[in-house]
């Protein structure tokens, strides 16, 4: 919601705006809210935040992979045969936390 209202903003006041100061920058902003709140609208919600969260959770789990098959080197402090597999334990246990 105050994402669409800046990019409203932005394309419709300032985007092809040419401001001398920051006085005109700030009168121009203000001239846009004035207009913008003589016909508000209100903004209605129209995802279910059961969903919202569900997007959010495969995000974070498909950063965690990511991250996991960027970085599948061992720590440095690691030494040793099992150095990757601790450090694959590390990236799995950090996505099933993301996932929680």
């Amino acid at each position: 919601m105050v994402e669409r209202f800046f990019q409203d903003l932005r394309q419709n006041q300032l985007r092809r705006g040419i401001f001398r100061d920051v006085r005109d920058l700030i009168s121009a902003i203000a001239k846009y809210i004035a207009l913008h709140n003589q016909n508000p609208k209100p903004f209605v919600w129209t995802a279910k935040a059961t969903d919202i969260l569900e997007k959010v959770t495969d995000a974070v789990v498909l950063a965690a992979v990511e991250h996991r098959h960027r970085n599948l080197t061992a720590w440095p402090s690691e030494k040793g045969a099992n150095a990757n597999a601790r450090a694959e334990d590390r990236s799995r246990q950090t996505a099933l936390h993301c996932a929680a």
